[in-house]
């Protein structure tokens, strides 16, 4: 299994936060 995904979360978590606080 690639752990690319593992290691990006931190960076996805936070722009998916970011693109949620854009849409409130």
């Amino acid at each position: 299994m690639n752990n690319d995904l593992f290691d990006n979360a931190p960076f996805l978590s936070a722009a998916l936060s970011f693109f949620l606080a854009q849409l409130l």
